[in-house]
């Protein structure tokens, strides 16, 4: 079981969690002292998660999981299979990566772009190594001027004011 202050950011599947609005307003409630709702998610976000949603979250490899993530069956099975991610299993891709790659709607991914980071290609993570591969999805969510972190759908630093959709993987792959 995780603490109480414990945050993953990193997933089972490919998307980074610590990039995540859910985790990113749960944390930041926790910080400050407001709590989080569902007024304060983006509005791609808005438009699929009911108002009544919890904004609570540590990650999806911690023991407090969004709703939205809960019943997740990659989370389950890699925590079944005692996988770090899904990229490490000797089976990847299996039945069940090629099932939720097939089923992704087209229509969610022009809601939701993030979604398509799941799943990514082995080889890269396997040639470099999961730690290190972690640590860069830490530094591509985080600001190249100011070294704030960043979320799925922020649209300018926190911090500094830059502009950072061209730092998106998902936003500039996809234009």
């Amino acid at each position: 079981m995780d603490s109480e202050d414990t945050f993953r950011g990193d997933s089972y599947c490919g998307l980074y969690c610590g990039a995540c609005e859910v985790l990113t307003l749960y944390r930041d409630s926790l910080t400050t002292g407001k709590a989080a709702s569902w007024e304060d998610l983006p509005k791609p976000l808005q438009e699929v998660i009911p108002p009544d949603y919890s904004i609570v979250c540590r990650g999806c490899k911690t023991d407090l999981v969004s709703p939205g993530c809960r019943g997740c069956e990659i989370r389950a099975c890699a925590r079944k299979r005692k996988v770090d991610a899904c990229v490490l299993c000797p089976e990847y891709p299996c039945r069940l990566v090629e099932e939720r790659r097939a089923n992704m709607a087209d229509d969610l991914e022009d809601i939701l772009p993030h979604i398509r980071s799941k799943f990514p290609p082995p080889e890269p993570i396997r040639a470099v190594g999961f730690e290190a591969w972690r640590g860069e999805q830490a530094r591509r969510w985080t600001c190249p001027d100011c070294g704030t972190p960043f979320t799925w759908y922020q649209e300018n630093c926190r911090e500094c004011g830059r502009k950072l959709d061209a730092l998106k993987e998902y936003a500039a792959r996809n234009r």
